[in-house]
């Protein structure tokens, strides 16, 4: 670059800010008309040296902002009432646009089932005031993963959101299939594993929420509430041919002790009907897979 002309710009703004002139509008101006005076006797290669730098600048600073990385704790906890909307949210986005009575189902996971939410940790010095606890408004988004489970029998068979789902994964599975026979014999008592959260957590987090799931249902070995013989969960999944990926990594491990599992296309009922990697150029298809009497101790 021209370091004389550079030098020479910086020059005359000075000069001109020394203007004694009475009327700052008139001084405003005229330095605006010099500055651009200046600009435009610049060459085209100098101009382009000088919006380089100017890039150079502002992608360094991009840089610096994604190299630093962000250190957030999430700690487990019994759902609570201004949790609602947090998990409707999570189960909405299992059961996408199917007839579930969401709202329903999450008053039952709050309230009777054995349950998890997962929030982000909050220092001491961060609690909020009486007030703030009070305002529903402030933790709808606190949530930022649930695992619960249902048993489907006497005791909540009643339910409407029960039985919407028992249909909905009947529908799905052919009548003489394994995890379809379980869902609808009557004497064949099954518990159905929910486990959401959002999509951008690592599987890591779903360790410490199956080992207390599995501690709480240690403690109700004597309740006729939580008595089940079968497993089932729902995994979601996309597919390309032969290709695919679980959204949540741990589901592949339960897939490998899984002793049934069926798997069946959702892309209708998705917003999106596919995915597209455009890096690999696949288009991947949203599905989800039942598992039948999954061990859920994950090593």
């Amino acid at each position: 670059m021209n370091h004389s002309n550079k030098n020479k710009r910086n020059l005359d703004l000075d000069q001109h800010s020394n203007d004694k002139s009475d009327d700052p509008v008139k001084r405003s101006k005229q330095n605006e008309e010099d500055d651009r005076e200046i600009v435009e006797n610049l060459s085209d290669s100098e101009k382009n040296e000088i919006d380089e730098e100017d890039d150079y600048d502002e992608n360094n600073e991009d840089e610096e902002l994604s190299d630093k990385e962000i250190s957030i704790e999430f700690t487990a906890h019994d759902p609570i009432e201004r949790d609602f909307h947090g998990i409707r949210c999570l189960l909405q986005q299992l059961w996408l646009k199917e007839n579930i009575d969401i709202s329903e189902l999450t008053e039952l996971v709050m309230k009777d089932t054995i349950t998890t939410v997962i929030k982000q940790s909050i220092d001491e010095d961060e609690q909020p005031d009486e007030d703030e606890q009070n305002n529903d408004d402030e933790d709808d988004d606190n949530v930022f993963g649930v695992i619960s489970i249902i048993p489907f029998n006497s005791h909540f068979n009643e339910k409407n959101c029960v039985q919407q789902i028992k249909n909905l994964l009947s529908s799905y599975l052919p009548k003489d299939n394994d995890i379809s026979r379980k869902l609808n014999h009557s004497d064949a008592k099954c518990a159905l594993i929910i486990n959401e959260r959002f999509v951008n957590l690592p599987s890591q987090i779903s360790v410490p929420c199956y080992q207390q799931l599995l501690a709480e249902l240690k403690q109700q070995t004597t309740s006729s509430k939580f008595e089940f013989d079968h497993i089932i969960m729902i995994s979601k999944l996309s597919k390309n041919q032969n290709d695919l990926f679980y959204t949540n990594d741990e589901d592949e491990i339960f897939s490998e002790r899984a002793e049934t599992q069926f798997e069946y296309s959702v892309s209708k009922q998705s917003d999106t009907h596919s995915i597209d990697w455009n890096d690999d150029e696949k288009t991947f298809e949203p599905y989800q897979n039942l598992f039948r009497n999954i061990d859920i101790s994950i090593p």
